[in-house]
């Protein structure tokens, strides 16, 4: 209908729906932040819960944890909030190209290819109108992007999509926002 729904609920009041089903992208969507609203309402919601949503969305805690877990990844480095970015110190220590991204963003928003250290302070800086912590990842050539879904089921199983591979290149030779 296109009208605000009126959320303010009293001791014992049940929300105006069953289950939430939240299809929100990026920051309060994906962050957990809508997920901790949903658990403080008691509302049902479909999807990863807060902690899961919260780590996932943060790709410098997500790296942490599969590093925690031995799952192997590519190099990578973090530039905090506020932190000066040290070009010859980043390729350095992950070589050129590198990808600079957001921390805590999707759908390749703020994301830059470098191939050059001249480029990294610009690709920094459009990292950081996103936010203000930034991830730097080693480019890998020559590689295959292959995307799968898992989803648990009603009966704590997992269903498995079928393996799609990412083949749609962007004007700067990866699957950037306008290929996606």
């Amino acid at each position: 209908s296109g009208k605000p729904v009126d959320l303010e609920l009293g001791p014992g009041a049940r929300p105006p729906a069953d289950v939430a089903f939240p299809v929100m992208h990026g920051p309060y969507g994906e962050d957990g932040t809508i997920q901790g609203l949903f658990e403080m309402a008691g509302l049902p919601y479909v999807g990863s819960g807060v902690l899961a949503s919260s780590i996932c969305m943060d790709k410098e805690f997500t790296k942490r944890l599969l590093d925690a877990e031995g799952v192997p990844q590519g190099r990578w480095a973090v530039l905090k909030p506020g932190e000066e970015v040290d070009a010859e110190a980043v390729i350095g220590e992950l070589g050129l190209p590198v990808f600079v991204k957001p921390a805590r963003a999707g759908s390749s928003l703020g994301i830059s290819k470098v191939k050059s250290g001249a480029e990294l302070a610009e690709a920094v800086a459009k990292a950081r109108e996103v936010d203000d912590k930034v991830v730097f990842e080693a480019a890998f050539e020559e590689v295959r992007e292959i995307e799968m879904g898992v989803v648990a089921t009603l009966e704590g199983d997992l269903e498995v999509t079928y393996p799609l591979e990412v083949l749609a290149e962007g004007a700067d030779g990866w699957f950037d926002f306008h290929a996606k």
